[in-house]
Formats: structure tokens, sequence, C-alpha cells
């Protein structure tokens, strides 16, 4: 069963053994497990002992840094690796909704999570907003709105 990549149950050989092994033999092909075998000891033998030790140390500051507000994702993502997020929870975008009867769409801004700018948009559908331009559009056309569809175009960085 293939584990998540961030899973909590990471342990150093996820994050720095494996990486390291791999690296130098990938794109190399071998005829038998002997030489697959060989090739790993080479590579671990190349490892030095303060990188092994350093790994730990930088294992043992990711338990310190948690704290209640924190979940473990964030403490054993890699440092090089971008946060995911889903689509609808992130904030700082400019985003489109789609009509569905027409080729028309609505673009806007908003520094709330997208769900919760889409969530605005569908009350104002509901109530006749009569100053919502995606209101205006769907009721003087009898149109509806493809909040499914609702996709980023760009995202802010804050």
């Amino acid at each position: 069963m293939p584990q998540p990549p961030y899973s909590p149950d990471l342990a150093p050989c996820d994050f720095f053994l494996f990486p390291k092994l791999k690296r130098p033999m990938k794109g190399r092909r071998y005829a038998t497990l002997d030489e697959i075998e060989t090739a790993s000891k080479e590579e671990l033998n190349k490892i030095k002992k303060n990188d092994f030790l350093k790994c730990f140390e930088d294992w043992k500051n990711r338990w310190h840094k948690y704290q209640p507000n924190q979940n473990l994702r964030s403490i054993f993502r890699h440092p090089d690796t971008k946060q995911i997020y889903k689509p609808e929870d992130r904030a700082n975008v400019v985003y489109k909704i789609p009509c569905k009867s027409c080729q028309a769409i609505y673009i806007g801004e908003t520094s709330k999570p997208l769900s919760e700018r889409i969530n605005q948009h569908k009350s104002a559908l509901k109530n006749h907003n009569p100053t919502s331009l995606l209101v205006d559009h769907a009721f003087s056309n009898s149109h509806t709105p493809d909040f499914d569809h609702t996709s980023i175009i760009h995202q802010n960085i804050k």
C-alpha cells in the first residue's frame, strides 16, 4: 500500500535517506538484484555520519515545533515542498464563474477563502440581490451560474 506523501508516519528514511539513495541511482539500469544491492551499499557508504546526525536532529526539532494549532502535516512537510490547499480553501485569489447557459463568465477577486465568497454569490442569487452583476446576468437572461466549474485564474501572494 503506497504511503501518502505527507503522512504523519514519515520517518527520517522517507525524507532523508531514500532521496539520498534514489538521486544518484536514478536513470541507471541494473541487470540483477546483486547490482542494485551493491550500488545501494556504495551510495549508503558515501553518506557522512554528520549528515545522519543532522537528519535526526532536524527530525527531533520538528517534534519540538509542534503546537496545538498545528497539524502533523505542517510539521512533517519537507521544507522544499509547497503547501497543498484545495482550491476552495484559498484566499487572495482572482476567480471566474462561468455561465451554464452562455459563454459569459463572471470574474471576481476576494481576500476571503474562495468557498466563502462562492457561498455569498449563491446567497445573493437566492435573495435576488440587485447590486450583484452575477445575479443581474442570471435574472435578466434567465441563466444559471455554473458554481461547480468555478476556477482560480490568479493567486495573489500576500
